[in-house]
């Protein structure tokens, strides 16, 4: 059978049994793997969404015990081998038993062993070789030895909000380490694990087991078991959690951020960090005579290297955020060079990623997941600009294309440019700005609308900001099909939104304790730039028409905050809106445009003076002190005119 485009469909084995059969129901069925496809595909945006949870790929410095063991290196994982095992057993984690001691029914659990190599960010030099004794988590049984397993981790967003807050109010921070983290819990159940390789014991160690004290890493449950310990011991010293962010824990004006095992204190001065860090570290006893164990930490000085993110303090006062060593891993991983093409934007303007279901499979020597998964961590962490082309490739990672992976080559070449680049962190007296926008259907595709459903989707994109400075980015697909342009906005507004309200409520804590927000509004307010003049009479006015009237319940979740003047929507002109960054593909001007408002990679060679004058490309902060003029020049039909700040605005070129 022969398409309108010319593309022959091949029939599979189910159709031609069904065309020789004549079932018209088994015919109404063979579009379902499409939509099946399509809606794995939304799942996995949702889980691109929380990149440190999102496994990146696989690391050549990770590795079990027989590649650690024929390693150049092996001798310094011998010595970590001890380190560990010493570690344990000094610090009673475990008791020796018999396995005829063992009593009946109780399962003696495998171990695993783990080994990495640990780099500087700044110099990718190894500096530490580690080695961990892990449980065989996977032979567990729910509901015998581990029961809830969730653990929460401080997110990306909150990381970025409270480091404009610090950079605001020229705070201290430092970085901490719980040293052998997990085992300084105690184990949840009476659990029973194999002697490991290296541990001496009188006879054979197959006649032994050990039986667990603590917690152990590699358990199923040892992440929710830990997080409770430490939990418990902040409240004790009179830690109060936040309830906006489970991983945020204030005493007086000193924040605290956990990750796991690593955290981050944020204060006024190291002398009250200090207090905080020595309340920790030592034994303490409560009000009711409950004494609850020191931590065990290792203090890492100043915040510089934080879940591969290096944050560079700059003279001007700003901060830098970039993971250069992670790009240059990915590019070795594309087998890019010097000698490698660049390009100045992320994808083409002109051409539109889809499924591509009758294209060439990707034959690359490189693993398309696992270039994808670097480059999702990567845009998460500090590459605003990345957002819409790292999306569209991570789509398609469930069956990629040679199209996909010239995709993904495109992206490694523009990385060649900017390999050293993130964003800076140079915030001004503004609250929170919400750049939001939508593409209304604009994958829609002639050839493949009938086997690929998200070509009738339009997108969200949105650029949430504190102080001017980008805390929350997003560029995803939209899970129902809107019925028009407004109703497209109108999912955009809203998913956007649910971000800003979360993050407006943690500034309302961080007020409280005392933390200067902003200095020209009196509360913590969000200033939304929407470029559909319907979806703003929507937001103000109450009235609900025939065509709108089904999008009624999507608003009234953030209309109340409008109505109370927490949040207000502007009309912004399109070719002023930053959200369109993290739509579609850019012309190249625009793009970089956008790019430099949004991240300020100018500033980062600018002086204390040079940043208080109008930027070659005007920052997001002053657009917004532009607004009036914009506004006038939109309705005026002109052309964008020289601004009293000395820059121009340039209208986007037609795509």
């Amino acid at each position: 059978m022969v398409r309108r485009s010319g593309r022959v469909r091949t029939r599979t084995e189910k159709m031609q049994e069904a065309i020789d059969q004549g079932s018209h129901e088994e015919l109404t069925s063979l579009h379902v793997p499409w939509d099946v496809c399509h809606d794995q595909a939304l799942d996995l945006q949702d889980d691109l969404a929380d990149p440190i949870a999102f496994a990146a790929s696989s690391n050549p410095d990770i590795m079990h015990y027989d590649e650690a063991m024929s390693a150049t290196d092996k001798d310094e994982f011998r010595k970590a081998m001890k380190i560990e095992i010493d570690s344990h057993a000094d610090n009673k984690h475990w008791k020796i038993v018999h396995r005829s001691l063992v009593p009946r029914g109780q399962s003696i659990l495998p171990l695993v062993w783990a080994f990495r190599r640990k780099r500087r960010t700044s110099t990718n030099e190894v500096h530490k070789w580690k080695a961990r004794i892990n449980l065989h988590g996977g032979k567990q049984a729910h509901g015998v030895n581990y029961w809830d397993t969730c653990a929460p981790v401080v997110g990306w967003p909150t990381i970025r909000l409270f480091l404009t807050l610090m950079t605001i109010n020229n705070w201290r921070s430092r970085q901490v380490d719980f040293v052998l983290a997990f085992p300084q819990a105690d184990v949840e159940c009476e659990m029973y694990m194999e002697v490991p390789q290296g541990f001496k014991v009188d006879g054979s160690r197959k006649d032994y087991a050990l039986k667990l004290e603590r917690n152990l890493h590699g358990q199923k449950q040892a992440g929710r078991v830990w997080n409770s310990f430490l939990h418990e011991g902040l409240v004790a010293r009179g830690f109060r959690q936040s309830k906006v962010d489970m991983c945020v824990y204030c005493r007086e004006s000193v924040t605290l951020l956990t990750h796991t095992d690593d955290g981050i204190f944020i204060g006024p001065d190291q002398k009250q960090i200090d207090h905080c860090y020595a309340l920790l570290a030592n034994e303490h006893t409560d009000k009711a005579g409950d004494k609850f164990r020191a931590f065990k930490m290792t203090d890492e000085g100043d915040l510089c290297d934080y879940l591969g993110v290096k944050m560079t303090p700059l003279k001007n006062g700003t901060i830098k955020l970039s993971q250069p060593h992670l790009i240059n891993a990915t590019l070795k991983d594309l087998g890019f060079d010097e000698k490698t093409g660049q390009k100045d934007t992320p994808a083409p303007s002109h051409i539109k990623l889809s499924r591509d279901v009758d294209g060439k499979p990707c034959e690359e020597q490189w693993s398309y997941r696992s270039i994808v998964g670097k480059l999702n961590f990567l845009e998460k962490s500090t590459r605003v600009d990345l957002a819409h082309s790292v999306h569209q490739c991570a789509r398609c990672s469930a069956d990629p294309k040679e199209s996909h992976a010239t995709a993904v080559k495109r992206i490694g070449k523009y990385l060649l440019s900017t390999r050293d680049k993130g964003f800076i962190i140079n915030p001004r007296n503004h609250s929170f700005d919400c750049w939001v926008d939508a593409d209304f259907c604009g994958e829609w595709s002639r050839v493949h609308w009938d086997v690929d459903p998200s070509t009738a989707k339009s997108r969200t994109g949105c650029v949430i900001m504190c102080g001017c400075c980008p805390i929350v980015w997003a560029s995803r697909v939209q899970r129902e099909v809107a019925l028009s342009t407004t109703e497209a906005e109108c999912n955009a507004m809203s998913e956007a939104l649910r971000s800003v309200i979360s993050m407006m409520e943690l500034i309302d804590k961080a007020k409280d304790l005392g933390w200067k927000v902003s200095e020209t509004k009196p509360n913590v307010h969000c200033k939304v730039f929407e470029d559909n003049s319907a979806v703003v009479d929507m937001v103000k006015l109450p009235k609900m028409r025939a065509r709108t009237k089904h999008v009624n319940v999507r608003m009234h979740h953030f209309r109340e905050h409008v109505r109370s003047g927490r949040i207000s929507v502007s009309k912004v002109p399109s070719r002023y809106q930053l959200a369109d960054l993290t739509t579609k593909p850019q012309p190249k001007s625009l793009f970089v445009s956008q790019r430099e408002s949004i991240m300020q990679w100018e500033a980062e060679d600018m002086t204390r003076e040079e940043l208080l004058l109008p930027a070659k490309h005007l920052r997001a902060c002053e657009i917004i002190e532009q607004f009036p003029l914009l506004i006038e020049q939109e309705s005026s039909k002109h052309q964008p005119a020289q601004l009293s700040t000395g820059s121009t605005l340039r209208q986007g070129e037609d795509t």
